[in-house]
């Protein structure tokens, strides 16, 4: 069976439904913690996983602004003190929650050129 190419990836219904719906869930994760203090360790590792694989499928996707945002907040959160995490936690809501980079995908996917073959 032959590997899937990154252009048919992104192009997937399926595929974009699951990253949206992952980021989706991630964001209500989020807002979760941020409204019992963001102060968990075990939540905050959980978070942490969570960043780590949205960096590393929103690249997938091609929306590598949201690969980096995660990837940036991942180190951010990671050193950051309990007095901090809140703090830290609204910024994430906000840089997650535009939704243009989910609009994104979909323009970048209806402007792509089919490929034949």
């Amino acid at each position: 069976m032959p590997q899937a190419t990154m252009p048919n990836a992104i192009r997937n219904p399926q595929l974009i439904a699951r990253f949206e719906a992952r980021r989706t869930e991630f964001l209500r994760t989020l807002r979760r913690f941020k409204r019992s203090g963001g102060t968990e360790d075990e939540k905050v590792e959980a978070i942490l996983t969570e960043l780590h694989k949205l960096a590393g499928v929103a690249t997938l996707f091609g929306a590598t602004n949201l690969g980096r945002h995660a990837k940036d907040y991942q180190a951010k959160l990671r050193t950051a003190s309990i007095e901090r995490r809140p703090e830290i936690l609204s910024e994430m809501l906000e840089a997650f929650s535009d939704d243009g980079v989910v609009l994104s995908l979909r323009a970048r996917d209806q402007s792509r050129p089919s490929r034949a073959g």
